[in-house]
């Protein structure tokens, strides 16, 4: 028997150590829809205690609030305990074993898979205790009708189901579904308008989106980012202008914010643009002030367009730590390099700059690549510390790959091998 702030702790410790084995375990599924049957069956069942977890603290806490004094509960964790540690202990053999051959660590898995299934049912009985629990405080409790409490445990487990990383994305062709209006955000990588992959009408599109952002056009800037997502379904809210590329150097690398701002452009046209994915984190490589890379905020303080300082506050969704986001992008980019260097010159490519995932949750970017294959490029995003990435088309036609970056190496979740890069 326990009073009800020693069981609102038991509660919230268990919970934070459902999330532990969640994170130790998720970095080494095969990709999510694609994950080893038995380990993804594992992760669900956490996935599902956690969430029970979180319905009996909640009724703890609602409990307290009105009358801890009357109330007295028996949770007993102790087995629930004991086998997430024994989950932890999984991962952590699994991630050794990741950096040994990929036939030794095949067998190094095969032979976990009767403790994974062992495991896997005693998930099961300990998901049955938390709903009983769950059950026995709401009658004592009389917190909730029975049908309120069994569509939140129904809503519990369906909120456990494993899904794919990227799949509010879907592919149509060579490029993507624009069919709601939306396109996904883009990284531009191809700068030069002198690039003999870009046609023609790209090239010329895209600088006049650049005039337009220049001379504070503002109707026809909008009109040029509707004609660019039907034209060449790509955002282009975050282009710069291109120039040859001789001209290199001398590229400003402003973006339409940066003109908005600097052409003290209303307050509905930077919303405006930042709802239709503006980075708010983006900096210039050239301005006529103090300093050379500012973001649209810095241009605001400098122009003291005060009516604009709060609206370009960036909103930070991803606190990954700089450390981190600069060794994800090195090795993002060192897997880029590696892979185009026999489709195109990754030299005279804009690789993606990962900051401004910082703004998104778990939105995903895609970065096409301009080659032979249609549909060519990657798809990233951040989940939590780690970076997602998905090659399309890049190794070979009609052919998706699923990468996971974390802890300065890159693992290939498809093909569950590890990746090295030169």
């Amino acid at each position: 028997m326990a009073d009800i702030l020693s069981a609102i702790g038991l509660a919230t410790q268990l919970a934070s150590s459902c999330i532990m084995a969640i994170n130790a375990l998720k970095r080494f599924t095969k990709g999510v829809q694609s994950a080893e049957s038995d380990l993804a069956e594992v992760l669900t069942r956490i996935q599902r205690a956690h969430n029970l977890l979180d319905i009996i603290r909640a009724a703890l806490i609602e409990i307290k609030k009105s009358r801890a004094e009357e109330f007295n509960v028996i949770i007993s964790v102790e087995g629930l305990r004991k086998t997430i540690d024994e989950i932890l202990q999984l991962a952590k053999d699994v991630i050794r074993g990741q950096a040994r051959p990929s036939l030794i660590r095949r067998v190094s898995w095969s032979l976990q898979k009767s403790k994974n299934s062992m495991l896997v049912e005693r998930l099961k009985e300990h998901e049955r205790e938390l709903v009983d629990l769950v059950t026995t405080i709401n009658v004592v409790a009389q917190l909730r009708s029975h049908a309120k409490l069994e569509g939140s445990i129904e809503d519990a487990r369906a909120r456990a189901e494993l899904t794919d990383a990227f799949s509010d994305i879907t592919l149509v062709d060579d490029e993507y579904d624009t069919s709601n209006g939306m396109v996904t955000r883009t990284w531009l990588g191809h700068l030069y308008n002198d690039d003999d992959q870009l046609p023609l009408e790209y090239c010329h599109l895209r600088q006049h989106l650049s005039d337009a952002a220049f001379f504070g056009n503002w109707p026809r800037l909008f009109e040029i980012l509707e004609e660019a997502r039907d034209q060449f379904n790509e955002s282009w809210v975050n282009a710069i202008r291109m120039k040859p590329y001789a001209q290199a150097d001398i590229m400003s690398f402003w973006t339409p914010l940066h003109q908005a701002v600097y052409m003290g452009a209303p307050v509905s046209v930077v919303e405006r643009l930042i709802n239709m994915g503006a980075s708010r984190t983006l900096r210039t490589r050239w301005t006529e002030f103090d300093h050379l890379n500012m973001t649209a905020l810095e241009l605001a303080y400098n122009l003291e367009e005060t009516d604009l300082q709060d609206v370009l506050c960036p909103i930070i969704r991803n606190t990954v730590p700089t450390d981190i986001l600069t060794r994800l992008q090195r090795n993002f980019h060192s897997l880029i390099q590696q892979q185009m260097e026999d489709l195109v010159d990754v030299s005279k490519l804009y690789l993606p700059l990962l900051e401004p995932l910082t703004e998104l949750h778990t939105s995903a970017v895609w970065f096409p690549i301009r080659c032979e294959r249609p549909g060519t490029g990657y798809l990233y995003r951040l989940d939590g510390r780690d970076l997602l990435v998905r090659s399309v088309n890049i190794l070979e036609t009609d052919r998706e790959v699923t990468y996971r970056l974390a802890n300065g190496d890159i693992f290939d979740v498809t093909g569950n091998d590890m990746i090295f890069i030169e």
